[in-house]
């Protein structure tokens, strides 16, 4: 080999040598890079681990039972003594409820019968979505749904079984727990409304029309609700659809068969159902003009009157319009809507007496304490 040559071999070793030196440092380099990222990777880790042992505790109803404010908020029902005396109810109610048949086919065995209800509860007073109840409660939709559709079916299948349930109470019943509002009106057994809840639009033409409502100008599902005068929802009848008139509703539901001769309704003007009552029933409506400029002195005093009693039941739907599930608009949901109705208006009940100078005389017969006993007696309000 000459000195050329050599030279070139040196030149190249030097070269390579150079070419290692710079990959070692680029390879120190490399790992120290890995060597911080698998620190930070630990420490998210930990972070990880520490946020799941860390995070507060799933919502149950034994967290909130001593708040009030919170329960009614959730629940609907004033405090958690009617959600333990309602699950008391639901027990003794039925030989099923140990062998409660989920609509799924199988059951939530980690969560408790109490928490079961609390989910239901939640479910018909707030109106949300399966997926966000879920998260809220740390459970899959698909165990919400098998919940809340499963107590539903229950608590409607017990309240039918109720000897009481949709009866409008005698003539001496209601004057028991007759409001002073009412000294004028000592016949009045029950005030009837109908009132409507909007519905997604129908797939068919047909359907279309049959929900549609000029009053409302949109699609919905129409309710016949009686109350007595002391406020307690004593007759729901099922949801018809919208275009269905109030006289039309009456008929098909039958409420007026359950009045005798003496007994007062209350209704407000164009409830025109005096031909449909049995004999002897009277029909206390708000005079109309008829033709007339104007209403007489006696009119206008008749009218005052029978507004300031026949305002009640308005309140009554208001509060029966606070369970959001009865806003449940898709069609899918149309199945449930009977359900949810009946159950609602039996929950409302449960509620603390809705006109307030009823309370201290539901408090004198002790029934400001609701229990089972409140619950087998639909025509009793609790405080």
């Amino acid at each position: 080999m000459d000195g050329s040559q050599l030279t070139v071999c040196l030149e190249r070793i030097r070269a390579l040598e150079e070419e290692n030196k710079r990959l070692q440092q680029q390879n120190s380099q490399l790992q120290q890079e890995v060597r911080d990222l698998q620190k930070k990777l630990n420490e998210s880790q930990v972070e990880v681990r520490t946020l799941k042992y860390s995070r507060s505790p799933r919502l149950t109803m034994e967290n909130i039972s001593n708040n009030d404010n919170l329960v009614l908020s959730l629940t609907g029902m004033s405090n958690s003594r009617v959600i333990f005396a309602l699950l008391k109810w639901l027990e003794d109610s039925t030989d099923k409820f140990e062998r409660l048949d989920y609509v799924k086919g199988w059951r939530p065995s980690k969560i408790s019968y109490l928490d079961q209800l609390f989910i239901t509860l939640f479910k018909l007073r707030k109106g949300l979505a399966n997926n966000v109840i879920g998260y809220i409660f740390d459970i899959s939709d698909e165990t919400v749904a098998n919940i809340w559709q499963s107590w539903l079916l229950l608590i409607y299948e017990c309240l039918m079984m109720l000897e009481s349930y949709n009866k409008i109470p005698s003539q001496a019943k209601t004057k028991e727990f007759l409001p002073d509002s009412f000294k004028e009106f000592q016949n009045i057994r029950v005030i009837l409304d109908c009132f409507e809840i909007e519905v997604a639009k129908p797939d068919g033409i047909l359907e279309q029309a049959l929900f549609y409502s000029n009053y409302k100008s949109r699609h919905t599902k129409k309710v016949l609700l009686g109350i007595s005068p002391n406020c307690a929802i004593v007759y729901l009848s099922d949801p018809y659809p919208g275009s269905v008139s109030d006289k039309e509703v009456v008929t098909k539901c039958g409420v007026l068969k359950q009045l005798t001769a003496g007994d007062g309704i209350l209704v407000d003007k164009g409830f025109l159902i005096q031909d449909l009552c049995p004999p002897g029933v009277t029909v206390n409506m708000p005079p109309g003009l008829r033709g007339k400029q104007q209403f007489t002195k006696e009119e206008c005093e008749t009218i005052r009157k029978l507004s300031r009693v026949r305002v009640h039941v308005e309140r009554v739907i208001s509060h029966l319009k606070d369970w959001r599930c009865l806003a449940e608009k898709p069609q899918k949901m149309m199945y449930w809507a009977t359900h949810f109705l009946h159950v609602c208006g039996f929950l409302t009940n449960l509620q603390p007496a809705h006109l307030k100078e009823m309370r201290p005389k539901m408090r004198a017969t002790g029934s400001d304490q609701p229990g089972p006993s409140h619950l087998n007696d639909q025509n009793a309000v609790t405080d």
